[in-house]
């Protein structure tokens, strides 16, 4: 009877000891261990120098296309004819050329919602070369990817889904003024009601820089805020757009008689110019003669609109 026992016994352990070993050692079906050099061999390997074209999808977000224009240069082409951003551009495409794919995670659909790679929750990314594409990308919430109509979900190196997943305002170029500050010659201030103001800057290789009063010194009252200056030649040097606005009418803008036109005169008798007209919400209506209107931040100009007076030196 004992030695039945023993023999049942027994019997249970070498069962229970062979399921529990399948169990550790089955290969799990959503999951797989890293791929063999044959699986590896098959991924796409993305030069950023054959990038010519690129198609952005996104849920719930117009598709974005975009195409190369010239050496550094981009074009917007979907969902709106503009120039491009070449600096975010770049970086996309760099990202791009810089992937590594490096093991599938997941072999099937089931696994998705886990690894956060649902049709809702990607950014699809279509790198063109004269118009073929290189590959398509799913790329999910944490940098994990589908390529194409595979099921596999890859973890991969250098891929983040918020490089490409932006709104299309933001792959405009939104470059409003551009200039060397060590080429700036004046600054002129002209407001609405007429009062003028030109301060020149002291082209001396100086530390902080200097400045002075040439037109308007009866307005100001007294030598001018150089750091203030300093400040509003920094802020006009690399001012960009915050939004394009929908508004067409100059006269709703404020742009048909600004409250204030800047003037920069630079080196190399290069002059820009910049109109800043009404408020909005969250920001400011600017312009340059001519041409196209953009959304500021109003922190961005409000120094700009400010009193003569207060362009004294306050020391």
């Amino acid at each position: 009877m004992l030695q039945k026992r023993t023999w049942v016994a027994l019997s249970l352990f070498i069962v229970a000891g062979a399921w529990f070993g399948w169990r550790a050692t089955r290969r799990d079906p959503a999951v797989v261990s890293p791929t063999d050099k044959a699986e590896r061999a098959v991924l796409p390997k993305l030069v950023a120098a054959d990038i010519d074209e690129l198609e952005i999808c996104e849920a719930g977000k117009p598709a974005v296309r975009l195409q190369r224009a010239g050496t550094d240069k981009w074009q917007l082409v979907e969902p709106l004819k503009d120039g491009a951003d070449p600096n975010v551009v770049k970086q996309a495409i760099d990202a791009l050329g810089s992937a590594r794919f490096k093991d599938v995670i997941a072999e099937f659909a089931s696994s998705y919602a886990a690894l956060q790679v649902l049709p809702e929750q990607v950014v699809t990314v279509v790198p063109k070369k004269a118009g073929a594409p290189l590959a398509t990308l799913h790329i999910g919430r944490t940098g994990n990817v589908r390529l194409g109509s595979e099921t596999r979900v890859w973890s991969t190196a250098g891929l983040n889904r918020f490089t490409f997943a932006r709104d299309v305002k933001m792959w405009r170029n939104r470059e409003i003024l551009r200039f060397d500050r060590a080429a700036l010659l004046t600054l002129t201030l002209v407001r609405a009601e007429g009062a003028r103001l030109v301060f020149e800057r002291a082209q001396k290789k100086k530390e902080p820089e200097t400045w002075r009063v040439k037109e308007g010194q009866a307005l100001v009252g007294g030598a001018p805020d150089e750091s203030l200056l300093s400040a509003a030649a920094g802020m006009l040097s690399r001012l960009d757009a915050t939004d394009f606005p929908q508004e067409t009418d100059l006269a709703a803008m404020g742009l048909d008689k600004p409250r204030l036109k800047v003037e920069i005169a630079l080196t190399g008798d290069r002059k820009l110019e910049l109109w800043v007209g009404a408020e909005l919400s969250g920001g400011v209506f600017a312009s340059q003669p001519g041409q196209r209107v953009w959304q500021v931040n109003k922190s961005s100009v409000q120094s700009l609109l400010q009193d003569p007076v207060k362009w004294r030196d306050k020391t």
